[in-house]
C-alpha cells in the first residue's frame, strides 16, 4: 500500500534504521516501512513511520516501538529543517489491522521533549483498503503542501 501512496519526491522505503540523540536519551529502531522525501535516491526526511507486528504471545506492544521511531524521525527532521514543533505520522499494523497516529514533537532541544499523539480507529485491509489508501495519500499531500511553504 505504501508504494501506491508515492507522489512527487515522496517515496516508500522498507527496513529503515532510525537513530537520534536527544539531550537526555537516545531514540532508535528499524522502521518496517517509511514514506519520506527522496533526494538523489536517498531518504532525506522520514514523514510516515510504519511498524508491522506479528500476532503471538512473545510480541511486544507496537505502540512503544512506533513512539521511539517517531521521536527519532522528529529529531532527524528537525536537524534538517529546524522547524518546531515537528509533525509526523505513524502507523502500526497487527495482521490486517491498521491504526494511524498523528504525532507532534516539541521542545526538541529541551531535557524532556514532548510527544503528543492522536490515534485513529482501527482499519482492516479486507474491508477498509480504500480508506487506508486515502489516509496514506492524505498524509503524503500534507507533507507535499508543507514542503511548498
Amino acid at each position: 500500500m505504501l508504494l501506491i501512496a508515492e507522489q512527487g519526491n515522496v517515496r516508500a522505503w522498507s527496513e529503515v534504521p532510525l537513530q537520534a540523540r536527544y539531550s537526555s536519551f537516545e531514540a532508535e529502531g528499524i522502521a518496517d516501512g517509511v514514506l519520506g522525501r527522496s533526494v538523489a535516491g536517498r531518504l532525506e526526511a522520514p514523514y510516515l513511520i510504519v511498524v508491522e507486528t506479528k500476532r503471538g504471545i512473545e510480541n511486544q506492544n507496537p505502540i512503544f516501538q512506533l513512539y521511539a521511531q517517531l521521536l527519532a524521525a522528529a529529531r532527524l527532521n528537525w536537524e534538517l529543517n529546524g522547524r518546531e514543533p515537528q509533525i509526523l505520522f505513524g502507523c502500526y499494523t497487527i495482521a490486517d489491522s491498521w491504526t494511524f497516529v498523528r504525532a507532534v514533537v516539541s521542545d526538541i532541544e529541551g531535557a524532556q521533549p514532548t510527544l503528543q499523539v492522536e490515534a485513529s480507529r482501527e482499519y482492516r485491509e479486507t474491508s477498509d483498503a480504500e480508506i487506508i489508501l486515502k489516509i496514506l495519500k492524505g498524509i503524503v499531500n500534507h507533507f507535499l503542501a508543507d514542503q511548498a511553504e
